[in-house]
């Protein structure tokens, strides 16, 4: 019966057995309480976990906000992560904000789905953020460069205009050969327009 109110099984999966979850009216969407439940159950495997905060944003846009607030202050990593990467299904001014906070994240994966975040909703507001952790000692490890730099130096790129020149030319000098690679073409592309 295909009626709008019939009852859908949702599963989801635990770390230890599968539970099925009965919704009623709406047969589309999961609950954003029952999706929290599952993000913050230590007793669920982390990829479901993960999936119930991506999930939550998905679904609900705006609305899980405070719920993606709540993971991004959370102790375990992938929550955060997972929150930041699924932020640009808020409003985007809240995403920006969020994703600017998240580039002090102490844990590498995270900083890195912020500065990709802010490269999806290309958020020219961030340039002057981004600059300053390219340069950030967090962002190296023994002196050397962390995959991080590349990518903001590849948003920043992205988003780059005549008036970043004066930085990219400083990153001509940059040990890093990656990073002079995405100055050399930035440059070229600025000085072309």
């Amino acid at each position: 019966m295909n009626s709008l109110f019939a009852l859908v099984a949702v599963v989801c999966v635990s770390a230890s057995a599968r539970a099925v979850v009965r919704i009623n009216p709406n047969p589309n969407r999961v609950s954003l309480a029952h999706l929290q439940s599952i993000a913050f159950s230590k007793n669920t495997a982390m990829s479901a976990r993960w999936r119930a905060v991506t999930s939550a944003a998905r679904l609900y846009g705006p609305r899980a906000e405070h719920f993606l607030e709540q993971a991004m202050i959370r102790p375990e990593w992938f929550l955060r992560d997972a929150a930041i990467v699924a932020s640009h299904y808020g409003d985007r001014r809240w995403a920006i904000h969020w994703s600017q906070v998240m580039l002090d994240d102490p844990a590498l994966v995270v900083r890195t789905s912020a500065v990709e975040s802010l490269r999806r909703l290309h958020a020219m507001s961030a340039r002057p953020r981004l600059w300053a952790k390219l340069y950030s000692s967090e962002n190296y490890r023994h002196g050397d460069s962390l995959w991080i730099r590349k990518n903001i130096a590849e948003t920043l790129s992205e988003m780059a205009t005549r008036a970043d020149s004066r930085h990219f030319k400083r990153l001509l000098t940059d040990r890093d050969p990656s990073l002079r690679r995405v100055a050399e073409l930035t440059l070229r592309r600025l000085y072309r327009q």
